[in-house]
């Protein structure tokens, strides 16, 4: 089975820091981390996914 890894895009967004000031992550938040962002992030979880808070950042969820 295939699990998402937040982890490889975390790392890209921390060493290229002088490209971007914040990232936002579409996601269902199935997930967890231990990468912690050296800026800004917003978590943007969809409508069926359960809120994950343990997420590093702003975690927000769509209600459509």
């Amino acid at each position: 089975m295939l699990m998402t890894e937040f982890d490889p895009v975390l790392d890209y967004y921390n060493a290229n820091q002088k490209k971007y000031t914040s990232l936002v992550y579409f996601t269902d938040g199935e997930c967890y981390t231990s990468v912690v962002p050296r800026s800004n992030i917003l978590w943007v979880l969809s409508e069926r996914s359960n809120m994950n808070n343990d997420l590093p950042g702003k975690v927000i969820k769509l209600e459509l």
